[in-house]
């Protein structure tokens, strides 16, 4: 109830807003680049109950420096193009000939055409924000994000490194089978932030062991011992590798 009455009260200030303002707030506080919501800390608020224990998530759209450069002129363009419907359509047009009426006419299309294309962009976004609450709100009911809590179980189907491990193994794989140094110089390439003791643990080998999402096996390799990962969905052989 609380936060529905606090989404009333967004809804209504924003109401009132000119449409400069809306899309001043939406660059400053919703859109971003990549690097910045990779990085970006979970905004909370203070409890209006001290005694309750509370989780706010704050959600940004991350985008290329180039897309978001695109995405904010197209914006400002959107409140340009308002201001001048407003104020100084009929400065620009006189509609006192026939003539001037159907340039008048073309323009309004142009503009209805542009509108109609933001107007599709921010569907998109709303689709995508969607889809995430919905993820986000199983992931809370499968009981991952209790057993973390409480527990300090951690969720290791859901973590990045997990899924990290499984697209090394998807790209490396030979006969099925990743060697562990491979998988950690792939991830390190494209993950720098995913390390082992990010999450508790002292190795490569031992993320995979303990995520018990992967089958962990060591083989002699030029009288060495070198360990080997697949996903656990596929079945053993008859070899032991």
């Amino acid at each position: 109830q609380t936060m529905d009455k606090k989404q009333a009260v967004r809804v209504a200030d924003i109401r009132v807003q000119t449409l400069g303002a809306v899309v001043n707030n939406l660059l400053e506080s919703f859109l971003t680049t990549d690097d910045k919501a990779s990085s970006a800390v979970a905004m909370t608020d203070p409890a209006e109950d001290d005694s309750e224990g509370s989780i706010r998530v704050r959600i940004l759209l991350g985008f290329s420096d180039d897309d978001l450069a695109r995405i904010e002129n197209g914006l400002r363009e959107l409140v340009t193009l308002r201001n001048n419907l407003v104020h100084h359509f009929l400065e620009e047009h006189d509609l006192g000939s026939l003539d001037e009426c159907r340039t008048a006419q073309d323009a309004l299309l142009a503009a209805s055409i542009r509108i109609k294309a933001h107007y599709d962009g921010l569907c998109q976004w709303t689709e995508v924000l969607e889809a995430t609450r919905s993820r986000f709100a199983e992931v809370f009911k499968s009981g991952a994000i209790h057993d973390l809590i409480v527990d300090g179980t951690m969720p290791w189907q859901l973590t990045t490194i997990v899924g990290a491990l499984r697209k090394a193994a998807a790209e490396l794989a030979v006969d099925g089978w990743v060697p562990v140094t491979k998988a950690a110089e792939w991830i390190c390439t494209r993950y720098p932030e995913e390390l082992p003791e990010n999450y508790r643990c002292r190795s490569w080998p031992q993320v995979i062991h303990e995520s018990r999402c992967f089958e962990l096996r060591y083989r002699q390799t030029d009288r060495q011992r070198a360990a080997w990962y697949r996903e656990k969905s596929h079945k053993l052989g008859a070899e032991h590798p």
